[in-house]
């Protein structure tokens, strides 16, 4: 399952593609009983959806869902971050500091991808708080699939994301809730109104979205 996540997460599928079961099982290099069950999982998370004639689809968002995920990210992030800046163990922070070490010196989108989802993992679980984890990590892979949509350059998204997440490690090894707090809901509103504009901007161009076709 977490090569296929990995794919999605990278946007390796476009948006509103049709995923086979036995071609994902070529690629993969397995049966299809681990794929078939990867799907229904990945189902159940939101980065597929099952259409009774299609099968298996690469979700594509709405304006509306994007807006929806951004507005709980914003009520819930915060406060886990908050959570982390206290309580984060000395082992803890090494292992997100290692993680984004490894995230910076990586050229490749989809090594940076799972990198990048293991560092804001390592920061949400220092929380100690496990439901709020779990709901935070589905939003984030959510919006992860749905970013890569209407990103032009994914270097430069990578680099600018690695130079968020040094600022946002500096402020939680420092011990500062408050700052943490800020700074995750400053991040989130400026991606909110990027990502936002763009799908009018695309709406407008091509009345089926982006990647309707």
């Amino acid at each position: 399952m977490e090569a296929l996540r990995r794919g999605l997460l990278a946007g390796v599928y476009a948006g509103g593609s049709r995923l086979v079961q036995s071609e994902v099982a070529a690629q993969l290099g397995v049966s299809n009983t681990p794929v078939r069950e990867a799907m229904r999982q990945l189902a159940a998370e939101g980065l597929l959806q099952f259409d009774r004639y299609r099968g298996f689809v690469v979700h594509m968002p709405t304006e509306a869902e994007i807006r929806e995920l951004y507005e709980l990210r914003l009520l819930l992030e915060p406060v886990a971050i908050s959570k982390a800046a206290r309580y984060m163990t000395d082992a803890e922070l090494a292992r997100a500091r290692e993680l984004h070490s490894r995230a910076k010196a990586t050229t490749e989108l989809e090594d940076w991808v799972v990198l990048n989802r293991q560092f804001h993992g390592a920061l949400i679980d220092g929380a100690h708080s496990p439901r709020l984890s779990s709901i935070v990590g589905s939003l984030k892979d959510i919006a992860l699939t749905q970013a890569w949509l209407f990103i032009t350059s994914p270097q430069q998204a990578m680099e600018e994301s690695n130079a968020e997440h040094a600022e946002l490690l500096h402020v939680v090894e420092t011990r500062d809730p408050e700052r943490a707090a800020r700074l995750v809901s400053r991040h989130l509103q400026a991606a909110l109104r990027t990502i936002g504009g763009s799908t009018r901007a695309q709406t407008q161009e091509d009345p089926k979205g982006p990647r309707g076709r």
